[in-house]
C-alpha cells in the first residue's frame, strides 16, 4: 500500500487479532508490540530498518501509542521508501499527537463487534445482512434463523460486543476503565 494503515479502536475490540490476520497475507510479515518490555530500549525506526534489510516485507506494529516520538519515527520511516506498515492504537488522545502523519496514513476506527459479527466469531451462526424490504418480504424463511440466534443477543447486550472470554470481562473492562481514566 502507498500509506501507512492505522487501526485505532477501544481497548479489547480486536485490533491485534485483526493486524494478525492482515500480516499472514504477506510473504514475510513482522509483527511486535511497541510495548514489549524487551523492545523499550529499541526506537521502531531500527527495528522495522533492521527487518527490511532482513527480507521482510510488511511490518505490523500493535500498541503504538505506548512509544513516545512514534510519529517522528514513522514519518522517518515513510520518507525513507517504507511502506506495507500497519499499526493500532487505542488511545484517540496519543494517536493525535506528534508528527503530521496525515498525508502518509489512513486511520481506521474498529468499533466493537455487531451483533452479527458476534454470533460469528463466538458461535459460529453466520446470519445474512437483510434490508427492511427483504425482511418483510421473506418473514416466514428469515425470521426462524434470526429467532434462534436471539437466545444470544442478552450475552451480546451484557459484554457489549467485545470479545473477551466471560470470565475475563469484569476484570479487563474495570482495567481498561482505569487506564482511560488515568490519561
Amino acid at each position: 500500500t502507498d500509506y501507512f494503515v492505522g487501526i485505532k479502536g477501544l481497548r479489547g475490540v480486536g485490533k491485534t487479532t485483526l493486524l494478525l490476520q492482515i500480516a499472514r497475507t504477506y510473504k514475510n510479515p513482522l509483527y511486535f508490540s511497541a510495548d514489549a518490555i524487551y523492545l523499550s530500549n529499541s526506537p521502531i525506526y531500527d527495528i522495522v530498518k533492521h527487518a527490511e534489510k532482513n527480507g521482510y516485507d510488511a511490518f505490523f506494529i500493535d500498541e503504538i501509542h505506548n512509544r513516545k516520538e512514534w510519529t517522528f519515527e514513522l514519518k522517518t520511516l515513510y520518507d525513507e521508501g517504507i511502506r506495507n506498515l500497519f499499526f493500532s492504537g487505542s488511545s484517540a488522545i496519543e494517536l493525535r499527537k506528534g508528527a503530521d502523519l496525515s498525508r502518509r496514513t489512513i486511520f481506521f476506527d474498529l468499533p466493537p463487534a455487531t451483533f452479527r459479527e458476534y454470533l460469528h466469531i463466538k458461535n459460529n451462526i453466520i446470519l445474512p445482512l437483510l434490508s427492511m424490504d427483504e425482511i418483510i418480504s421473506n418473514k416466514k424463511s428469515v425470521l426462524p434463523k434470526y429467532a434462534d440466534a436471539y437466545r444470544y443477543f442478552e450475552e451480546y447486550s451484557e459484554y457489549g460486543g467485545f470479545l473477551y472470554d466471560k470470565k475475563e470481562f469484569d476484570l479487563k473492562l474495570s482495567n481498561a476503565i482505569t487506564k482511560i481514566a488515568s490519561i
